[in-house]
């Protein structure tokens, strides 16, 4: 029998590669984890571990392989990290969650995590888990470019996951996705043909680069929905801010941090400005999809 050593891969990586849902690979995660939780132990907050649990069980039930039993628990370390271990054993440290804090990002973390360990393909391979994972994410109905994020934000401790965002764009762009994102003089940048749209403002922790992946999703998935034909966008602007709709469903947020980059004299002119530009896209995508 193989000797499992509690010895991880940095930045998600798997304790070891689980080819299969087996009675050996279930009784060596479950001696892994004894290990992970005696060394940091289990964080004891509800809401947080609710939230990882719920948002793992929704990932873990759109793959291949949801069939199978999944079990998420959060360590109570500081470290920035999280682990995938066989029989199904996913395990995101506090430190993570702090970095990662919203559910877009949670998500991200978590989706690489689950495609990890299911028993398609080579689980040790950190550059099929963000494509397998990027998939999830999509059919769970989650902005699945929230991963590009947490890669970024992850980019002083662990210099490869610059890497790791340059090869999911190009796996990305490979499968058909023509969406770009790209980050100029500190902009953040979508292309799709000759439309471009352009974020010059950071908000909070998100760099203009971050909100123009984040923008990216959405539309990503309004697109693989063939909802662009449904509806158009518009705003609704409530005090300082200002939201863009297509349908019910929220796309993007400008506020007064957008406008003072922008040089525009209001948030509404703006904001409606952002509105047009998206009905182009959406118009753009609606031709090309009548012309396959």
């Amino acid at each position: 029998m193989k000797k499992w050593a509690l010895l991880v891969l940095l930045l998600w990586g798997t304790v070891f590669p689980c080819e299969a849902w087996s009675a050996a690979d279930t009784a060596a995660g479950t001696k892994i984890a004894a290990q992970l939780e005696k060394k940091y132990g289990i964080l004891q907050d509800e809401k947080l571990t609710g939230r990882v649990i719920n948002i793992g069980r929704e990932l873990a039930a759109v793959s291949k392989y949801g069939s199978l039993e999944y079990t998420f628990k959060v360590l109570d370390s500081r470290a920035v990290n999280a682990f995938a271990c066989p029989g199904g054993y996913i395990y995101i440290c506090k430190g993570m969650l702090g970095l990662a804090h919203s559910d877009t990002e949670l998500a991200g973390v978590l989706a690489h995590e689950v495609a990890h360990v299911t028993p398609a393909g080579t689980t040790d391979d950190e550059y099929a888990a963000d494509f397998d994972g990027f998939r999830l994410l999509e059919d769970a109905g989650y902005n699945p470019y929230g991963l590009f994020v947490v890669l970024d934000k992850l980019g002083r401790e662990y210099p490869k996951s610059k890497r790791r965002i340059a090869r999911l764009s190009a796996s990305l762009n490979a499968a058909g996705a023509r969406m770009h994102v790209s980050e100029v003089q500190g902009k953040g940048i979508l292309t799709f043909g000759d439309w471009r749209m352009e974020i010059d403002a950071r908000l909070g922790t998100y760099k203009p680069l971050h909100r123009a992946w984040l923008l990216a999703g959405e539309l990503f998935l309004l697109k693989n929905s063939n909802q662009t034909q449904e509806a158009v966008f518009v705003t609704r602007l409530e005090g300082e801010v200002a939201y863009l709709y297509h349908g019910d469903r929220l796309i993007y947020t400008v506020h007064q941090a957008d406008v003072r980059k922008s040089g525009l004299g209001s948030l509404a002119e703006l904001a409606g400005g952002y509105a047009d530009k998206l009905n182009v896209w959406a118009t753009m995508v609606v031709a090309k999809t009548a012309d396959k």
